[in-house]
């Protein structure tokens, strides 16, 4: 990255962003900054054999620090630095989890591929590990899939999140909102890719409808919370073949979903929609650029106003 002196010479960054697409003008991410500098004031501890002694409070905070920089930046590395973060852990993973959660929520659009598909490997393992908080991390990268955006990226994380989940699915069903998250998701997802003529997108459209089919057959008691939202996902897809017999089931054989007190339709309409399945209709950022719209703009001037 080449940097502009107050003399009007070049010179070059002493660091190259290992972690986010960076253009020359911006400054260094706080985040790399703090996870990069704690790496390279512990990079001769992390290699095996790994000390079992009990670390301090600041030592704790640090070897976390620099084994997220690690396992997202040194892929060959990633199981060694893993291991190393199961011998240390003492919270069950919760200050690990929260800078995972920081990333995701605040810069992940920035992140670089490479580092995305870290972060997917390390949930997986973070799943195996029944770490407290990783299910609101996959949450958060539900919110991350863009509708209309058919960029190889967004159809990548669509695809992971759904073998992810399925990977995992005992898991997932312990966790009830996870489960009408995913299905929320994914039915908005599947209206969109369904009609997109593009052998690219063939393999995501037939794992986002066996996903979708399968929660909503067996497990459509969960299903519910999502409320009267849940209606208006079903018609959009109600055109998909698969789809069509479970929307004539739903309206004229409940029964079929085979759960205790659903008798018709009606009764999703009158569970009210969470704000939290809203918000899984815009990532984060969307959220907040809203949100300063809604609150520091006055009425009438959004045109002429930029986002923050």
């Amino acid at each position: 990255m080449v940097l502009m002196r107050s003399n009007g010479k070049t010179c070059s960054s002493d660091h190259q962003s290992k972690l986010f697409h960076v253009h020359p003008y911006e400054p260094q991410n706080d985040t790399e900054t703090s996870l990069r500098e704690a790496f390279s004031l512990v990079h001769s501890r992390l290699k095996p054999p790994f000390s079992p002694s009990l670390l301090s409070q600041t030592d704790y905070i640090l070897l976390n620090r620099a084994l997220l920089y690690g396992i997202l930046t040194q892929s060959p590395l990633a199981r060694i630095h893993y291991t190393h973060l199961c011998a240390i852990v003492t919270d069950g993973y919760k200050f690990f989890i929260g800078l995972l959660l920081k990333m995701v929520n605040d810069t992940y659009m920035k992140l670089l591929q490479p580092v995305k598909a870290q972060v997917l490997w390390v949930c997986d393992r973070l799943i195996d590990a029944e770490a407290a908080g990783i299910d609101e991390l996959l949450v958060y990268l539900l919110r991350q899939i863009i509708g209309g955006d058919y960029s190889s990226e967004n159809l990548w994380l669509s695809n992971e999140l759904i073998l992810v989940l399925r990977r995992n699915w005992e898991w997932v069903l312990g966790h009830e909102f996870l489960v009408g998250a995913s299905v929320y998701s994914f039915l908005r997802l599947l209206a969109d890719h369904y009609r997109l003529a593009s052998q690219s997108v063939d393999a995501l459209k037939q794992n986002e409808l066996g996903f979708c089919i399968m929660v909503l057959r067996k497990h459509f008691g969960m299903c519910l919370s999502i409320g009267r939202d849940l209606v208006r996902l079903l018609q959009d897809v109600a055109i998909i073949p698969e789809f069509q017999t479970l929307w004539m089931d739903l309206l004229t054989n409940p029964s079929a979903f085979g759960v205790l007190g659903f008798s018709d339709i009606s009764h999703i309409y009158r569970i009210r929609t969470s704000t939290r399945y809203l918000s899984l209709r815009i990532t984060p950022e969307m959220e907040s650029n809203l949100r300063f719209l809604l609150t520091n703009v006055k009425w009438g001037n959004q045109k002429s106003s930029s986002f923050p």
